[in-house]
């Protein structure tokens, strides 16, 4: 009886793939045609806040057809005037997606550059994003003042510290400095952030074991950086990634108290 019911439930989550792959591409490829449309009418300084308000509702609709529903905590509206650096944990490519539907405010999100070859994904995220080069010192160099440039014309930064998804047991991946120093250098509140439950959802970037289901994003409080120097990096990042480990512990049942 155990192996029928193995079947039937093996079955039905085929079709659900097959409806998330093709919901995904379908909703996708309108957001980039009207973003291509777009980028031809207007100059490419004022295509950002377009991308970012297509990425946003596109990024509910296909949630809301694929059955995955995100509460997020501690937004305040106060933060759409602001300037910020926010950093999130990251465990699935479904943390992007909680980003752009909850993070209310005119943001850039640093992409690494192989997604630049992504079908429809590539293009909007050159309008979306700051595409980085690891493998480059260059690369990284030209990505930073990319944005340090964007944080100076009033426009936040969203970066995943961990640097890639974390496949480990533990709750968070070392921080990288990255971030910090962004904050330091341009003297801009650091935003700390968690989301709960993506990688039950899709984990480790396995899209044949998408489901439905609940996630949660937390804001935490901001973190001020004005009179901070490089000396105070290495105590910053700790204070920051502190109040984020404490709150994944707090709200993520994967890791008991």
């Amino acid at each position: 009886m155990s192996f029928i019911f193995s079947r039937i439930k093996k079955f039905f989550h085929t079709l659900y793939l097959i409806w998330a792959a093709a919901w995904f591409f379908l909703t996708l490829l309108v957001a980039f045609v009207i973003l291509v449309l777009i980028g031809k009418l207007l100059p490419k300084r004022r295509r950002h806040p377009y991308s970012n308000f297509f990425l946003r509702h596109w990024s509910r609709l296909w949630s809301f057809l694929i059955g995955i529903r995100y509460r997020h905590f501690g937004w305040k509206d106060a933060y759409k005037s602001q300037t910020l650096i926010i950093v999130t944990n990251h465990n699935s490519y479904l943390d992007t997606i909680a980003s752009y539907i909850h993070i209310r405010s005119r943001f850039k999100t640093l992409a690494k550059k192989e997604l630049q070859k992504a079908p429809l994904m590539g293009p909007i995220f050159l309008t979306s994003g700051i595409m980085v080069d690891r493998g480059s010192p260059e690369g990284r160099k030209a990505s930073y003042q990319r944005m340090v440039d964007a944080v100076q014309s009033g426009v936040s930064i969203m970066i995943f510290p961990e640097g890639t998804q974390n496949r480990s047991q533990e709750p968070l991946r070392e921080f990288y400095d990255g971030a910090f120093r962004l904050a330091i250098e341009t003297q801009t509140p650091l935003l700390p952030a968690v989301i709960i439950n993506t990688r039950q959802l899709m984990p480790q970037a396995r899209f044949n074991r998408l489901r439905p289901g609940r996630a949660q994003h937390h804001f935490l409080e901001p973190v001020p950086t004005a009179g901070l120097s490089e000396a105070d990096l290495p105590a910053l990042k700790d204070r920051v990634r502190q109040a984020m480990w404490e709150k994944v512990l707090a709200e993520d049942p994967d890791y008991p108290n």
